[in-house]
């Protein structure tokens, strides 16, 4: 007894393939609108750090034990300071948050990252900072001037330099 396989495709035009086609195509349209939809209100350190928010890059003097005590004493200065943080895995790699009002979002944060780079006999102590922001209107641009200017001049207070 011979026994034989029939095998039937469907063609695009069916209804049932393209009632397929058309569900599919629905729902990734929806995942992307309600990915779209989100952004902005769950904005996350790690997607501060995409090169569309990059607002700027310099060279600091010092490490970062310098750099933390300059903030402490800006905090006991000004009452206010930027926070410090330390990778957890890599020491030569930090981040300084400056979240005005304390949010789960990073929408309104800057955020800086650091990296360290030890001496050698071109240079002395130094730290990479690059500079970060959902929003690059002038005084988002400011705040990221004052956390620089906290880390360089610690005892001048924002409303001091306003005085300038």
């Amino acid at each position: 007894m011979k026994t034989t396989t029939v095998t039937t495709t469907r063609r695009l035009g069916e209804p049932g393939l393209r009632k397929v086609i058309q569900a599919t195509l629905a729902f990734t349209a929806f995942a992307l609108m309600a990915g779209c939809a989100s952004t902005p209100a769950g904005l996350r350190m790690s997607d501060l750090r995409d090169p569309v928010y990059f607002r700027g890059e310099r060279i600091l003097p010092g490490n970062f034990p310098t750099l933390q005590m300059a903030l402490f004493k800006h905090e006991q200065a000004c009452g206010y300071a930027p926070k410090f943080a330390l990778d957890k895995d890599q020491t030569s790699y930090a981040t300084i948050i400056d979240m005005r009002e304390p949010s789960s979002s990073y929408e309104h944060a800057v955020m800086i990252d650091l990296i360290q780079y030890k001496p050698n006999y071109l240079a002395d102590d130094r730290v990479k900072a690059k500079a970060y922001s959902y929003y690059a209107d002038a005084a988002t641009l400011r705040r990221i001037d004052m956390v620089y200017q906290a880390m360089l001049n610690p005892e001048v207070c924002p409303q001091d330099r306003a005085a300038d």
